[in-house]
C-alpha cells in the first residue's frame, strides 16, 4: 500500500491528501472531473460536474485545484 501523501493546509489545519486519484489519472491519461453536489431540499439534490485538469498533469497544481474547488463547495449552506 502506498503511503505517499501530499501535505497542505486546508481549513486552517494541516491535512494529508492522497495522491492515488492523481496517479490513476496520469496512468490512464484521463481528465480529472470534480462533482459538486448542492442540497435543494429533503431528498432533492442538484449535481454539476466541472473539469479540473487535462493531461499532462502537474501533481501539486492538480491537488491544489481540487482543494480550491472543495473549499468553494464547503461554504456553509442554509438548512431547509
Amino acid at each position: 500500500m502506498n503511503k505517499k501523501k501530499y501535505w497542505q493546509y486546508f481549513m486552517n489545519r494541516a491535512a494529508a491528501f492522497h495522491i492515488g486519484p492523481q496517479k490513476i489519472a496520469e496512468m490512464l491519461n484521463y481528465p480529472v472531473i470534480y462533482m459538486k453536489m448542492h442540497r435543494l431540499g429533503r431528498g432533492y439534490y442538484e449535481v454539476s460536474f466541472e473539469e479540473l485538469s487535462v493531461p499532462p498533469y502537474d501533481q501539486p497544481r492538480l491537488i491544489k485545484t481540487a482543494m480550491r474547488f472543495s473549499l468553494a463547495t464547503l461554504k456553509p449552506e442554509r438548512r431547509l
